[in-house]
C-alpha cells in the first residue's frame, strides 16, 4: 500500500468526517459528518466526481427522510443505487443503534420512508452496518449483542432473494473476532479478502486495519 493521501476540501471540513461507502466505479462517496449545517447530531452526506482522477464535489446532505435530528451514518447502497442501508439511533428502533433501509424507484427519484430491518438483524443493543454485497443478499455489521467474543464483534446475515427476510445473524468467529473490538469491515470485490478494524494487541496503534484471506469466498 502507498502512503495515505488526505482527500482534502470540500469533502473534509473542521468537523468530524468519515467515509463508509464508495461506489464500485469510484465516483460516489458517502460520509458521516457532524458539520453544523445538517439535520441532526450526525448525518449522511454524498459527494460525487466525474472521473476517478477528478475532484470531489461539495458533499450534499441526503436530507429527510434519510437524515433526522438523531444520528445517521454507516451507509451502503445496493448495486442499482435504489436501496440505501444505514445506521441510526432514531426513535422507532429495537435498540441503541439499529440498521434501517430506504428505497427509491430510480436513482433520480426521491427516497421513500426508512424501514427498520427489525429482528433478527437488530437487537436491543447496538447494530452498525458496514457492508452490503453487490447482489443485496449478504449484510455485514457490527454488534455488541450476546454470543460474541469481545466488546463488539462482526456478524453476517444472508437471505435467499431480495424479497425474503434476513436470516439469523452468524458471528464470524474467533479468527476475525477477538476478546477486543472489531468494526468497520468490508469484503473485496473479488470476494477473496476481508478487511476490518480492531483494537486488538499486535497492531501499530489504538485501532488498526487488518485483513484475512477468505476460503472459500462468500458468494
Amino acid at each position: 500500500w502507498g502512503p495515505p493521501a488526505n482527500v482534502g476540501s470540500p469533502v473534509n471540513r473542521p468537523s468530524v468526517d468519515y467515509p463508509h461507502y464508495i461506489s464500485a466505479d469510484g465516483l460516489l462517496l458517502c460520509i458521516t459528518s457532524d458539520r453544523p449545517d445538517g439535520c441532526g447530531h450526525a448525518d449522511i452526506w454524498m459527494a460525487t466526481r466525474a472521473t476517478v482522477d477528478g475532484a470531489w464535489s461539495e458533499p450534499v446532505n441526503l436530507g429527510p427522510p434519510v437524515n433526522s435530528p438523531a444520528w445517521e451514518g454507516s451507509s451502503s447502497f445496493s448495486s442499482n443505487g435504489c436501496t440505501l442501508y444505514f445506521t441510526s439511533d432514531r426513535s422507532g428502533g429495537h435498540g441503541e443503534h439499529d440498521i434501517w433501509s430506504v428505497t427509491r424507484a430510480t436513482v433520480s427519484d426521491r427516497w421513500g420512508t426508512p424501514v427498520n430491518l427489525g429482528p433478527p438483524v437488530n437487537s436491543s443493543l447496538v447494530e452498525i452496518l458496514y457492508w452490503i454485497s453487490a447482489d443485496d443478499l449478504t449484510l455485514l455489521f457490527g454488534s455488541n449483542r450476546p454470543g460474541g467474543y469481545g466488546g463488539a464483534d462482526l456478524w453476517l446475515s444472508t437471505r435467499a432473494t431480495v424479497a425474503d427476510p434476513w436470516g439469523q445473524p452468524v458471528n464470524l468467529g474467533p479468527t476475525v473476532n477477538s476478546p477486543y473490538n472489531e468494526a468497520l469491515a468490508c469484503i473485496s470485490a473479488d470476494g477473496s479478502t476481508f478487511y476490518f478494524s480492531s483494537d486488538r494487541p499486535g497492531g501499530c496503534g489504538g485501532w488498526d486495519l487488518w485483513q484475512v484471506q477468505l476460503n472459500p469466498v462468500i458468494d
